[in-house]
């Protein structure tokens, strides 16, 4: 295959199978010789696996892939399936069959949605979603989003898609069935923890905006910084330093460092904002096959090292948002507040591929800088605290206030 385009880290947030790099080999034959002479293969598809890569268990059979594909062809009730849908449902199939919901292939169309999302600027019902406990899983409604404004919520499980049973459904599946044009409707079946039964949502399809930050000063408090972080991309940092530079720091007493509902994004901005906290100190190691290990530390000035901080986590607190949150925890610069977060801590390289697809494969697992690997375990807050559907619709935010109390206490040490 050729160099692959563009490379990213994440630490976000997923058929048949057959080995991708073959594909680069067998991609520009005819596709009529697929179908050649009954019970004949294909002379050069043939030959191009007459002798497997090193890489490949020579005791596999490749044939048995093109015998599949031409019966496929030839028998299957649809005579319009095409190869490219063949094709890249087998590629997905590659990496779908080692069971991480964090791996995934996505074929050119996504992978353009995907960039967009990164973005910040896509249509779409707004929310973050993953396989968890081989369930499609609510990871986090993005803020001011429709899937917000409709009541979902972190960890509601989605069982049905416009009635299509979600069970065994692939995640780029499920992303492209709750996606579409703005304007339009797509109905969910949830069912969330606490109640009886599932129910119905409908959620208008949007145009998605999500701002990276949301800074503000509580008129009550004008002392303390509600600082949320809506999504960990490239845009967090500058704007923080601009929302800094139109404020004197020897105004802020305290700051609420709000990472709920916060999906992730990239390593690199986890690494950064935490560095505003922290000086020329471990914040997460990487840890890889083979033993490998890669450290990323802070750089740069803390800049509000000194100033009383908490961090407000939830159950959609995911990846880069569990990053910060544990390294603060284990360096005492922060009280972490709300509920046990997702619990999202493998690191995915995002490639784009010669045929502007793109895979996002799972290559190591991080840990905070004590050691913890949070992992299916989550970040638990110091201060546990629950806000519940009825605080929602009530428009109440006990843990934001339990974090304003905490920082009041703090100023009176």
């Amino acid at each position: 295959m050729q160099e692959t385009k563009s490379y990213k880290r994440f630490i976000v947030p997923v058929v048949v199978g057959i080995i991708i790099f073959l594909f680069g080999y067998a991609i520009g034959q005819d596709t009529s010789e697929i179908s050649g002479q009954e019970n004949q293969p294909p002379r050069e598809v043939s030959g191009l696996f007459s002798s497997s890569p090193d890489f490949i268990n020579q005791t596999i059979d490749f044939q048995l892939f093109w015998d599949v594909w031409k019966t496929v062809k030839e028998e299957y009730i649809e005579e319009t399936i095409s190869d490219e849908d063949l094709f890249y449902g087998a590629v997905s199939g590659l990496v779908q069959s080692f069971d991480d919901p964090y791996s995934v292939h996505f074929d050119p169309d996504l992978t353009n949605e995907f960039n967009r999302d990164l973005e910040g600027v896509f249509e779409g019902v707004g929310m973050e979603i993953s396989i968890k406990k081989d369930r499609l899983t609510i990871v986090a409604p993005l803020p001011g989003t429709p899937a917000e404004q409709a009541g979902l919520r972190p960890g509601d499980i989605v069982l049905q898609i416009d009635g299509q049973d979600t069970f065994d459904l692939r995640l780029d599946e499920a992303v492209r069935l709750i996606r579409g044009p703005k304007g339009s409707t797509v109905v969910l079946n949830v069912f969330s923890v606490g109640d009886e039964e599932a129910r119905d949502v409908s959620v208008n399809r949007a145009t998605i905006q999500v701002p990276s930050i949301t800074w503000n000063t509580p008129e009550e408090e004008p002392g303390i910084i509600h600082l949320e972080i809506h999504q960990f991309n490239e845009k967090v940092v500058p704007e923080i330093r601009k929302s800094l530079s139109e404020i004197p720091k020897e105004s802020i007493k305290g700051i609420v460092l709000d990472l709920r509902n916060n999906p992730g994004g990239f390593l690199e901005t986890a690494v950064e904002v935490s560095s505003l906290w922290v000086e020329d100190v471990l914040i997460v190691e990487q840890k890889a096959r083979n033993g490998f290990s890669q450290k990323h530390n802070a750089h740069g000035t803390a800049y509000f090292k000194d100033i009383p901080t908490v961090v407000l986590i939830n159950q959609g607190s995911a990846s880069a948002s569990e990053i910060v949150a544990g390294a603060l925890q284990d360096y005492n610069k922060a009280t972490v507040i709300g509920m046990k977060s997702f619990g999202k801590g493998s690191v995915q390289d995002y490639q784009i591929l010669s045929d502007s697809s793109s895979l996002k494969l799972t290559v190591a697992k991080w840990f905070t800088p004590n050691g913890r690997s949070i992992n299916e375990e989550g970040i638990d807050p110091d201060k546990e605290i629950e806000r519940t559907p009825e605080d929602y619709d009530e428009d109440k935010d006990p843990q934001f206030d339990a974090s304003i109390e905490m920082l009041k206490e703090l100023f009176l040490e």
